[in-house]
């Protein structure tokens, strides 16, 4: 997963109604918090509806602990950088 920006992460939770508290957008650290806690309910409901993603094991301030998908030290590419034919993308689509 590729981090952030620095100039993107405000909005990233913008409009966000679950995120409409936080006070200020430019506390770095109150900020990543924030952003770490969206992408763990992001892909705590992802899981939920039975969508392949990484599990998140734990929280501690601004870091995620989650399950690593690869292997052996290789991540998966991300789709973003991946050529994929029109059969692939219907079937992952499909799932």
């Amino acid at each position: 997963m590729r981090p952030i920006q620095l100039r993107d992460r405000a909005k990233y939770i913008q409009g966000d109604f679950r995120f409409r508290r936080v006070l200020s957008m430019k506390n770095a650290r109150k900020l990543m918090k924030t952003l770490v806690e969206k992408e763990m309910r992001n892909l705590k409901r992802i899981n939920d509806a039975r969508i392949r993603c990484p599990i998140v094991h734990d929280k501690k301030l601004h870091v995620l602990v989650m399950d690593f998908i690869g292997k052996v030290g290789y991540a998966v590419p991300l789709l973003n950088d991946v050529a994929l034919s029109i059969d692939k993308l219907r079937e992952g689509y499909r799932e």
